[in-house]
């Protein structure tokens, strides 16, 4: 199966899947699929809105909820932080 239409980035070493933090559990599935089909490190980068910084006491569990997650199912985890608009 070629992954690399629907795969979000395919590089050398990683299949990543990017992703919206409210879309998490999303994102580790496709992320763990373009990683077993494609033979690479499956990757999930996950986007946080500039607006949720700096991080509140929720918002850091949910993060090491997610790691705790992606660490047990070998699945790298990067956290993206969404600029804020400029005007």
């Amino acid at each position: 199966l070629d992954v690399s239409p629907t795969v979000d980035v395919l590089n050398d070493y990683y299949a990543i899947e990017i992703e919206r933090l409210d879309k998490w559990h999303e994102g580790i599935g496709q992320a763990a699929h373009y990683g077993s089909e494609s033979g690479k490190q499956p990757c999930l980068a996950l986007i946080v809105d500039s607006d949720l910084w700096p991080l509140n006491r929720a918002t850091t569990e949910k993060l090491r909820v997610i790691e705790k997650t992606t660490l047990a199912q070998g699945i790298k985890l990067v956290v993206l932080r969404r600029a804020p608009p400029t005007l």
